[in-house]
């Protein structure tokens, strides 16, 4: 590449940059403060135009109800791997069309019969934890079955 080719490609770079709501230009100098120019233009921000104070309420919904639910046995999620555990578990749950109160019982089930559970095992459980039936049952389990008819 000539040199000139760079300084081109150089000087097309250096261009003003908006950031939120002021237009900064580029340093002109090193690190010093005093090379710096100052903000030429000031634009209003998105907060500004609108004042958000006066918004209405956003309605709740089904999601935010087993939000609430998972949150409610499982603890607010730190991270951003477990906002999108909670993400993943909320959705599976509302395509099987679980509702708050299901959900709570889903939660105590897996609280209750496992040693550590994450927030994954509510999905898994959800069937069993709010009565569904056991569509097979293994051979040991019609053993039983047939067992406990000869009494």
């Amino acid at each position: 590449m000539t040199s000139a080719r760079r300084c081109r490609v150089a000087t097309a770079r250096i261009q003003p940059r908006t950031i939120l709501h002021q237009t900064v230009l580029p340093r002109v100098g090193g690190l010093g403060g005093a090379a710096t120019a100052p903000p030429t233009e000031r634009k209003t921000s998105v907060t500004d135009a609108m004042n958000i104070h006066h918004l209405p309420q956003r309605t709740r919904t089904p999601k935010d109800d087993v939000w609430d639910s998972l949150v409610a046995h499982f603890g607010n999620p730190r991270t951003k791997t477990e906002r999108t555990m909670f993400g993943r578990v909320v959705k599976e749950l509302l395509e099987a069309g679980a509702t708050s109160e299901e959900t709570d019982k889903a939660c105590q089930y897996v609280l209750a019969n496992f040693d550590s559970p994450s927030v994954n095992a509510v999905p898994k459980w959800f069937g069993r934890a709010n009565g569904a039936e056991i569509v097979r049952k293994s051979a040991q389990q019609l053993e039983i079955d047939k067992l406990r008819e000869m009494r």
